[in-house]
């Protein structure tokens, strides 16, 4: 009888959680990104875990701060319209 009560209340807090998980996931897929432009080649963007600074040249784009994952490919996406450089990272 023990036993049942036990793997009841194991299951109960493995439900919640499951749920917890799925629903800060939801969270991170449906990030908001803020974009404010201070010159033509200089942007910042506002992530969830701070701000990253974008620096656009001729020879790439320079990026200097921590942005979320889910944040990636809007700034990814943005930043691909001011320049046509290729991807490298350092």
């Amino acid at each position: 009888m023990e036993t049942l009560r036990v793997f009841r209340q194991s299951s109960t807090i493995l439900v919640f959680a499951f749920f917890a998980l799925a629903v800060s996931s939801a969270s991170i897929a449906q990030e908001k990104v803020g974009v404010t432009e201070i010159t033509p080649t200089v942007l910042v963007f506002a992530t969830s875990t701070g701000n990253v600074v974008a620096s656009v040249g001729p020879d790439g784009v320079l990026l200097v701060g921590k942005a979320s994952a889910a944040s990636t490919p809007l700034v990814d996406s943005i930043l691909k319209q001011r320049t046509k450089s290729s991807v490298r990272q350092i």
